[in-house]
């Protein structure tokens, strides 16, 4: 329950520019589930994988 919740907060929080709090976030969660392959621990890594993606265009963009 706390992954979920917190995995649902992070896509929130992804969502509405608050890219710090997602980053926590979904790191919090790859920590819980270290060396899991559960479905919160890879969502997650793809959450997160998109957001640093993010940043790196938006960083080459000028």
């Amino acid at each position: 329950m706390t992954s979920a919740c917190a995995l649902h907060t992070g896509e929130l929080a992804l969502t509405q520019g608050y890219l710090e709090v997602a980053r926590d976030l979904f790191v919090s969660i790859i920590k819980l589930h270290e060396g899991q392959n559960s479905y919160y621990a890879v969502r997650a890594k793809t959450l997160l994988a998109k957001l640093e993606q993010g940043l790196t265009i938006s960083f080459n963009a000028r």
